[in-house]
This record gives structure tokens, sequence and C-alpha cells, in this order.
């Protein structure tokens, strides 16, 4: 993507806090879009401008299957932490200071967050 298009697609999102920091930690870390929703607040470490990628998140059906079956005509699933694929998959990453004090506004935003909260739900 060129910068003028990731300027148009955060710019979309501006509304939506969700989609527009997950969208922006993706873009600035390279991360899978499981791995950016799996982030909690340990994960980031502000005074070495480092995240720390050690699970994912994962959508499972009632059973527990993480394939697209329905048990009784019903799609209700759950959204579960899992773990990396890999050994290689668990890995710290430095971070630039446009996503830091993205993510430091957004966490002192009292109305957006809650105790131990993921980062982006």
């Amino acid at each position: 993507f060129t910068k003028e298009e990731i300027d148009k697609i955060l710019n979309r999102f501006t509304n939506n806090s969700c989609v527009y920091y997950a969208f922006l930690t993706a873009y600035h870390t390279g991360l899978r879009v499981s791995e950016v929703f799996g982030l909690t607040w340990e994960d980031i470490d502000f005074e070495k401008k480092t995240l720390r990628v050690d699970r994912n998140i994962l959508k499972k059906n009632q059973a527990g299957g993480t394939k697209k079956r329905h048990i009784s005509g019903n799609s209700t699933t759950v959204w579960y932490f899992g773990t990396c694929k890999t050994p290689s998959s668990h890995r710290t990453i430095e971070i630039g200071d446009t996503l830091l004090n993205a993510l430091k506004n957004i966490k002192s935003n009292k109305k957006m967050i809650k105790k131990n909260m993921v980062i982006y739900i």
C-alpha cells in the first residue's frame, strides 16, 4: 500500500477505534490479524518500545471446532486465546514512536478500556 492508501483506510475508520488501532498495529508491525487481536496490555513494553507476541485469538464453534460447522443450525461461536502455531511465532518486536504514541493514547482513554481488557476488543 502507498502512504496515501493507508491514510485513506485509517481515515475511514477513525470513528471505529477497534478497527483503527488494529489496522494501525498490523500496518506498523506486520502482525497477523489473529496476533493483533490476541494482544493484551502486558505484551507492550512502553519503556523498551517493544511488543511481545505470545498468543493469538481463535474462533471456535460450540463443539470447540475451528471449522465453520454449525450445531443444530446455530452459528454461535466463541473467541478464545490460543497459542502461537510454531515456536518461532513467539517473538518480541520493536515498535516505532508512531505506534507507541497511538497505543499510549488509547490506553490513557479510560472510556475505551477496562481492567485487563484486550487492547482492541
